[in-house]
């Protein structure tokens, strides 16, 4: 009989679980996929097709939800950034496909906003070369025009929702701003749309705004190694040639090969995303906001302690703070420790400076309630009670 009949494989793996109040984060997980995306996986689990055939469908659906001229499932948000940099750098050239990641010779240059750094390291990984823009703290309209040289390829972004800017951010230049630039030079612009997906009228919009536009699947209730990239037919389709279903005469493995997607995981990502636009998201924040309540309550009159409800941090639209100060029995830092140390296991991370000014010798415990399962918020209660007062 096998170990791992009649469950808890967790356990039997010497792996141990634990309650996710940190995020939808690769390095833990992703989210808990709901009811429906579980019986989908299940049910493609159960029938083979021609993976090629389902990932053509499967971005027709997701293009069509998202208004865009056409998508493509990936293995998530910075394999969608690698692939599309490698379609840019071999266009059709079957030849120049073979030989990325060496670009020498070719017009292989990114231009990214130096105040703008996130994910350049995807277009370095095809072959491309990344050249800043600005400086570190600022970018203006005039340095991305002087950085645009003979060997640029593309214009690349890390979105970042206006909303959610704090004072402590630099100056970066608006997407919009970009595209101008772009498409004034005749280059693409790629955007990584990341966790980009709430609410759904800034997912759409962002969807529609770049040439080529990556998500992770993981922000929306997709499986953890998922993603999609979407955006103009004729540029999407030169991703599709580096995907790991494309071989080349001869039985090439193309760039994108290692970056394989079994059939569960193509039908999970649509699901979740079909969901995600279709589901009642007013009752879905009320629900977490009474999740987060039970919570809150719980933390009352514990000494220097303090909570807040705060929406758009990062990208969470729905968050719970609590502020230790330095008459609290211990610090944040330590209560995180224990939380996760402690049974039942919790992890919590701080939250991110920006949307709270923390005061000398203050710390932070962020509670995201989109990963909890329904009846975690009583466990996580308790525990934080009695971590914060003990």
């Amino acid at each position: 009989m096998s170990i791992f009949e009649n469950g808890k494989v967790y356990e039997k793996l010497g792996v141990r679980p634990f309650i996710n109040v940190a995020g939808a984060l690769t390095f833990y997980g992703g989210f808990i996929p709901s009811p429906t995306v579980a019986k989908a996986m299940e049910e493609a689990n159960n029938r083979a097709c021609h993976i090629s055939e389902l990932l053509d469908r499967s971005g027709e659906m997701i293009a069509e939800i998202l208004g865009v001229e056409a998508a493509y499932i990936t293995t998530g948000g910075i394999a969608g950034l690698v692939l599309s940099a490698a379609g840019l750098l071999s266009g059709n050239d079957s030849e120049l496909r073979r030989r990325l990641p060496d670009t020498e010779g070719l017009r292989n240059e990114f231009v990214v906003q130096g105040s703008n750094k996130s994910a350049e390291r995807a277009y370095e990984l095809a072959g491309g070369k990344i050249v800043y823009a600005g400086q570190d703290d600022h970018c203006t309209y005039d340095q991305v025009l002087e950085s645009i040289g003979p060997k640029t390829v593309a214009l690349a972004e890390y979105f970042i929702d206006p909303a959610n800017i704090g004072e402590q951010m630099p100056q970066v230049l608006p997407v919009e701003k970009m595209a101008e630039i772009a498409h004034s030079n005749n280059l693409p612009l790629i955007l990584d749309g990341s966790a980009n997906c709430r609410p759904t009228d800034l997912f759409l919009k962002l969807a529609q705004s770049g040439d080529l536009v990556s998500f992770g699947g993981k922000y929306f209730g997709g499986p953890s190694a998922t993603g999609f990239v979407c955006g103009k037919k004729d540029l999407v389709d030169l991703v599709k040639l580096h995907g790991p279903t494309s071989i080349e005469p001869e039985n090439f493995m193309t760039f994108g090969r290692g970056y394989k997607l079994d059939r569960m995981q193509i039908v999970a990502l649509v699901v979740a995303l079909e969901e995600w636009f279709s589901m009642d998201h007013d009752q879905r924040l009320e629900y977490e906001r009474k999740q987060l309540t039970v919570i809150e309550n719980r933390l009352r009159n514990i000494e220097g302690v303090t909570t807040k409800q705060v929406s758009g941090i990062g990208y969470t639209d729905l968050s719970l703070v609590i502020v230790v100060g330095p008459t609290a029995n211990k610090t944040a830092e330590q209560a995180i420790t224990e939380l996760e140390n402690g049974y039942p296991s919790i992890v919590a991370l701080p939250a991110p400076i920006g949307r709270w000014k923390p005061a000398p010798n203050e710390g932070s415990i962020q509670v995201r309630p989109h990963c909890m399962v329904t009846g975690e918020e009583i466990i996580v209660a308790e525990r934080l009670r009695n971590v914060l007062s003990s």
